[in-house]
Order: structure tokens, then sequence, then C-alpha cells
């Protein structure tokens, strides 16, 4: 009795279903109801990637805001925050306020909005390359020997 239960609930945690989110392609077992592990859409990957990336950067202090601010309980917290940095990001001309809200806004708002995921990732990585090309050509000028 005991090893036919066995391997029967072997046989129900063997068996494999696909993932909710289609752009995802992973299975997982069935019956699967794991706390805070869960599959992630590509363009939320790309985003906690992103977030990490951010957090490499800036100093401590700021990285463990962030990290607070990240977790799915600070939510409440989070949505009014990106909804004031895109709004001080808008109104950009008037002292205090700067032009370095809004991306930081749009990043915090694409944590729970999935449609702003894709978009800001597009612009993040985009932004990115584009700064990096602009440093190395003014690095390149700079040392290029003068004639």
């Amino acid at each position: 009795m005991t090893v036919s239960l066995f391997v029967e609930r072997n046989a129900i945690a063997q068996a494999q279903v696909p993932c909710r989110l289609r752009c995802c392609g992973r299975w997982k077992a069935a019956g699967y109801q794991g706390e805070g592990e869960y599959c992630m859409s590509k363009s939320a990957q790309r985003l906690n990637r992103l977030f990490d990336k951010l957090e490499r950067k800036i100093p401590p202090k700021a990285a463990g805001l962030l990290s607070r601010i990240r977790r799915p309980e600070a939510r409440w917290i989070r949505i009014p925050l990106g909804i004031l940095l895109v709004l001080g990001g808008i109104f950009s001309f008037l002292p205090v306020l700067g032009i370095w809200m809004l991306p930081l806004g749009l990043l915090l708002l694409a944590v729970d909005l999935i449609f702003l995921q894709s978009p800001v990732n597009f612009s993040i990585l985009r932004g990115s390359r584009y700064w990096t090309t602009w440093q190395r050509k003014r690095r390149d000028r700079k040392n290029a020997p003068k004639s």
C-alpha cells in the first residue's frame, strides 16, 4: 500500500504541464503550487536584470532602497511613487524637477504594469546603447592625434 502510494505521488510529480505564460515556453510539474517561485515572462526577466544592473551602479544606500521598493509587498508605495516621478519628469522645466524622473518613474511602473514592460525595456536598452556609443566616440575624439 505505501509503495503504491509513493509511486503514484512520484508519477503525479513527474507529470509536466506548460506554464500559463505562453511567451515563457517553460514546463513545470503538474500540481505545482510553490510560493515565491513563478514563471516570469521574458520582458519581466529582462526588467529584473536591468534593475539588478542599476542596483550595482548606484550607491549602496540607494541600492538598498531600490531593492526594498522592488519587493512585491511594496506595490502600494511603488505605484504612487512611479506616478509622481513621471509627473515630475513631465514638468522638468520647473526647478528641482528633472528629466531623470521620467525614466525612473516608468521603470518603477513597469514592475506592476505588464503592458509597460516591453516598451520600457526597449527604451532603456536603446538608451544605454546610445550612451555607450556616444561615450566611445567622445573618448576616441579626445584621444585622437591632433594634426
